[in-house]
């Protein structure tokens, strides 16, 4: 199985065919007495009931799955809509929606607070405020953010947009492309840098690796481009939205 490993946690990966759930419940439920077991040795101990799990797929995909559970030491742990992973909530078909929606509540709550004394601030204190309390939300994570529907990027949008207008004072019937280009902040969909940094290795290696470069057979105009190769894969809405084949398309 696949795994991540962080400081006091632990996240467990499987892939599997929905008619094959059982056997890939067994391996997890294996796996994790595995780890109990290491962890009992070492006299450190494994919280039953706070192990999440969820089920990632389609929605016919999901429809087809009966209602099943984990067994992790005594406890039960059934299969979740949603969880939360390193800030960010994933949901069991990677809409995103309950992301951006506690992005952008978080968002307008920070803003709301920085209104209130925005009279007492300079233009440039509040844009450092709002680039360190609003736009560093905007920014964190928002690779998983590939293929979302334009709707959520929208109301990412208007986020940042709301932002401007409160730092420059402008009326929000004002034009925000101007604004937004005084403050030389990026539009949403513009930020995802996450593809320049790994083409310029500035990037751990196993996000690198996971971008080639385009090498065509002959010698061609566009070889100076600095293009990169789209990999094969299943035109499906989640081979669709995979870092490897979304970012070279953008």
């Amino acid at each position: 199985m696949k795994h991540q490993s962080f400081a006091d946690d632990a996240q467990l990966i499987d892939s599997f065919h929905p008619s094959n759930i059982s056997q890939a419940l067994d391996r997890t439920t294996a796996c994790t007495s595995d780890i109990k077991a290491w962890m009992t040795g070492r006299k450190l101990k494994l919280n039953d009931d706070k192990t999440e799990a969820i089920l990632i797929g389609s929605k016919r995909q999901l429809q087809s799955v009966d209602e099943a559970y984990l067994s992790i030491g005594q406890a039960e742990i059934y299969f979740s809509d949603e969880v939360k992973s390193l800030g960010v909530y994933l949901d069991s078909q990677l809409t995103m929606e309950k992301q951006v929606d506690s992005l952008c509540r978080t968002c307008y709550f920070h803003l709301r607070c920085i209104r209130q004394i925005r009279h007492l601030l300079t233009t440039e204190t509040t844009k450092i405020l709002v680039q360190s309390l609003v736009l560093s939300r905007l920014d964190y994570a928002n690779s998983l953010l590939f293929g979302i529907k334009k709707s959520l990027l929208q109301r990412l949008q208007k986020v940042q947009n709301t932002a401007a207008r409160m730092v420059s004072r402008v009326s929000k019937f004002s034009p925000i492309t101007p604004v937004l280009q005084s403050l030389h902040w990026l539009p949403v969909e513009a930020r995802l840098c996450l593809t320049y940094k790994c083409y310029h290795g500035l990037t751990p290696s196993y996000l690198s690796c996971l971008l080639n470069h385009h090498q065509s057979q002959r010698s061609l105009r566009s070889d100076n481009l600095h293009l990169l190769s789209i990999p094969q894969y299943n035109f499906s809405r989640f081979g669709d939205k995979s870092f490897c084949v979304h970012a070279p398309r953008l």
